[in-house]
């Protein structure tokens, strides 16, 4: 509300978040589906940069560029 995004916008910023959630759980824990296990500590920078590089090939330039400002946010 504050950013007055739209809802389209904050569906689009929940969904890039819950595919990093995934990634990190993924990464960390060996299971996709392990994302209740993950603390603060797991989504340092490492393992966002290595969800962001993932990301290509993948997906067009727009879209990481959405999931870059999603994880600034």
């Amino acid at each position: 509300t504050e950013r007055r995004a739209s809802p389209h916008t904050v569906r689009a910023y929940l969904n890039d978040l819950g595919e990093l959630l995934t990634h990190a759980a993924e990464a960390k824990h060996g299971d996709p589906e392990a994302v209740a296990k993950l603390g603060a500590a797991d989504l340092d920078a490492l393992t966002c940069r290595a969800y962001l590089a993932s990301l290509h090939g993948r997906n067009d330039a727009v879209s990481i560029g959405r999931k870059l400002s999603t994880l600034r946010t």
